[in-house]
């Protein structure tokens, strides 16, 4: 498997922790190549068009970029951002679902996304739990889910690349984010979407730091990316703790802590329904 991470020249310790992290985790044929990201300075000279700003055009065409590199090589390819982190089952649970659906009609298939609806989080929780007692796990037909984000890490099939390149071809001016505008393309039924789960994939520490949304948004994101590295298969909870107690100081009060009693009552493996 050939793995292309976005990375801006400046962002080197993100680079050093994603290649860390893959090098640890590897399969012998897997291999991970840089691509120098597209910069806000270079969308300003060239005029991009749309109403988004300079580093989400940058990182719409980088994406758009590597996918459009060969799309006639034959060769499904993982995309990766530079705030992805690989796990220690992350190539061989890729490996064993491409061989185990071979006959699935896909395009994408996400490793790990954001899911910002906090029914289908629960949902997602109980899911885990439940293919987590029987070691298994399955492939969320995104346009069926209600609303997902994030392009951090996905596949694209050998097959679908040039139907892809030609999709984002089509958007000539970004209006919307990467991620959003690959949504919306599942959820017309433009692009088949998958996302394997639970995740193989997360985020590292510097997701808490993005290079593109505003940094006014940090509280909301960090419940975002907790939940992801919640749900991952190779989660650690002592990990977590940090950010949980950070997350408490930042939009914690009397209220959020009765109904994060309830809800943790809830979202554990010990609660029956009656």
């Amino acid at each position: 498997m050939d793995c292309y991470y976005i990375n801006l020249d400046a962002a080197v310790a993100r680079k050093v922790a994603l290649e860390n992290s893959f090098h640890r985790n590897r399969k012998p044929d897997w291999n991970l190549h840089r691509f120098a990201a597209i910069d806000a300075e270079f969308v300003r000279r060239q005029n991009v068009a749309g109403s988004k700003s300079a580093a989400e055009k940058a990182c719409f065409l980088s994406h758009k970029k590597i996918i459009g590199a060969d799309p006639d090589d034959g060769k499904t390819i993982f995309v990766l951002e530079d705030d992805a982190r690989f796990g220690a089952q992350t190539c061989g649970i890729v490996d064993s679902i491409l061989k185990a659906n071979r006959g699935l009609d896909w395009d994408l298939l996400y490793t790990d996304i954001c899911v910002p609806i906090p029914a289908t989080m629960f949902d997602l929780i109980k899911l885990r739990q439940k293919l987590a007692a029987k070691q298994e796990m399955t492939l969320i037909d995104l346009s069926k889910i209600s609303q997902f984000a994030g392009a951090t890490a996905y596949l694209v099939n050998a097959r679908s690349k040039r139907k892809v390149l030609g999709l984002l071809d089509a958007e000539k001016e970004i209006n919307q984010p990467y991620d959003l505008v690959l949504r919306k393309l599942i959820f017309d039924g433009r692009l088949k979407g998958y996302a394997l789960f639970p995740f193989v994939t997360t985020l590292s520490d510097d997701s808490e730091t993005s290079q593109i949304q505003d940094a006014g948004a940090d509280a909301s994101a960090l419940v975002l990316n907790l939940y992801r590295k919640l749900v991952w298969i190779e989660r650690n909870l002592d990990e977590c703790r940090a950010p949980l107690e950070r997350l408490q100081k930042l939009l914690g009060d009397d209220e959020a802590a009765a109904y994060g009693a309830l809800f943790a009552a809830l979202a554990s493996g010990k609660y029956r329904i009656i």
